[in-house]
C-alpha cells in the first residue's frame, strides 16, 4: 500500500487539500438556497458526525504501539486525548454557536478552527506523513481536520457569521477564556490523572513559533501572550478582505436573504438613493407641467399641492400629483 502513502505537499496530500476546498464549495452551492433550519441541521450534523469519527480515531491511537512510545513513556492515557485542543474544541463550539445564534462562539469557531486545523494539514507530525492513508489513525487524522476546515468556513458561507471587526474584541476574550480553562484542567490532570496534559498548548509545544515563545517568556501559560495580538492581526486581516468582497456572488445569497441584512447593505442603500432620486426629478416635472396648464386656465384659481411624496396628503384638502390634483370645492 506504499502508494497510498501520504507525504506532505505530494500527490496525495494535494488532492486531500484539494477535495476540502471542493468540499466546502459543494456545500455552499447546495444549500445557500435552503431554509435557515435545514442549513443549521446539516452543519451540525456534519459537527457530530465528525465527533464519532474523532473517537475513532482516538482509539485507534491506543492501539499504536509507535504512537505510545512516542508520546506516552508511562502508557497510553485517554484524559490527553480528549476534544479540548485548539481546532478540534470546535467540534462543540460551533454547535453551540449555531444553536444560540452566540457571535462571539461561531466568530472564534470561524476564525480559529480553519486555520488550526489547516495547520495540522499542511504541517502534520511525523508520525503521521509518510504512512498510508487507509490506516485508521492516518485516516482519522486527515479527514476530522479536513471536516474541520469545512465546517468552519461553512459558517461564513451558510450565512450564520459574517466577519466584523467589532467583534473582535469579544473573540479575543472568549479565546482568553478557554486558554485559561485548558490551563486549569491541565494542572488538574497533571496533578492527578495525565501528567502529560497539555490542552491548548498551555506548557509548551514542539512549534516553532511556540518554541520561540518559550525562550522569550519561559513560564507555562504566560509565554503565549503574544499569541492574542498575531490572532487580531490576522482577523483584522481577514476582516478587511470580507469587506472587499462584500457584493460578490458568493456572499449576495445567504447574507441578503434576510431582510434586515439586505436593507443595511451597501448595494441597497445606493440602489435606493438612485430610486428616490429618479422619483423626485419624475414628480417636479409633472408638478412643474401641472402648475403651467392650470395658470394658463385663467377661469380657475387654486393652490396646487407642493408635497412631492405618493399617497401624502397636503393640508390644503388638495391630494398630491399621483390623484391629479383634485380640485377643492
Amino acid at each position: 500500500m506504499n502508494e497510498f502513502s501520504i507525504t506532505p505537499f505530494r500527490g496525495l496530500h494535494l488532492l486531500l487539500l484539494l477535495l476540502t476546498a471542493v468540499a466546502a464549495l459543494l456545500i455552499f452551492l447546495l444549500l445557500r438556497k435552503k431554509p435557515e433550519a435545514r442549513r443549521s441541521r446539516l452543519l451540525i450534523g456534519m459537527c457530530f458526525f465528525n465527533l464519532v469519527l474523532f473517537a475513532g480515531y482516538k482509539l485507534s491511537l491506543s492501539m499504536d504501539v509507535a504512537y505510545i512510545r512516542a508520546y506516552y513513556p508511562n502508557g497510553f492515557s485517554i484524559f490527553n486525548e480528549l476534544p479540548l485542543h485548539l481546532c478540534n474544541i470546535n467540534l462543540f463550539l460551533i454547535p453551540l454557536g449555531v444553536w444560540k445564534r452566540n457571535r462571539s462562539i461561531m466568530g472564534f469557531s470561524f476564525f480559529v478552527a480553519p486555520l488550526g486545523a489547516l495547520m495540522a494539514l499542511l504541517f502534520p507530525e511525523p508520525l503521521f506523513s509518510g504512512f498510508s492513508l487507509f490506516l485508521p489513525q492516518i485516516f482519522g487524522y486527515y479527514v476530522t481536520h479536513a471536516l474541520l476546515v469545512v465546517c468552519g468556513l461553512s459558517l461564513a458561507t451558510l450565512g450564520f457569521y459574517r466577519p466584523d471587526p467589532r467583534d473582535i474584541p469579544r473573540i479575543l476574550k472568549t479565546f482568553g477564556l478557554l486558554a485559561v480553562g485548558a490551563h486549569l484542567i491541565n494542572l488538574l490532570l497533571r496533578l492527578t490523572l495525565c501528567p502529560e496534559a497539555n490542552y491548548f498548548f498551555t506548557y509548551g509545544a514542539e512549534i516553532g513559533v511556540l518554541k520561540l515563545f518559550w525562550r522569550i517568556i519561559p513560564a507555562p501559560l504566560l509565554y503565549g501572550l503574544p499569541a492574542p495580538l498575531i490572532l487580531a492581526g490576522y482577523m483584522y486581516a481577514v476582516c478587511a478582505l470580507s469587506r472587499l468582497t462584500r457584493g460578490s456572488w458568493l456572499s449576495q445569497p445567504p447574507l441578503f436573504r434576510k431582510r434586515k441584512y439586505f436593507e443595511t447593505s451597501p448595494l441597497f442603500s445606493r440602489t435606493k438613493y438612485l430610486h428616490d432620486s429618479i422619483l423626485h426629478g419624475f414628480s417636479n416635472i409633472i408638478l412643474l407641467y401641472k402648475s403651467t396648464q392650470i395658470r394658463m386656465n385663467h377661469k380657475l384659481s387654486v393652490t396646487i399641492c407642493r408635497v412631492p411624496q405618493i399617497g401624502l396628503m397636503c393640508d390644503r384638502r388638495t391630494s398630491c400629483w399621483m390623484c391629479l390634483f383634485q380640485i377643492p370645492k
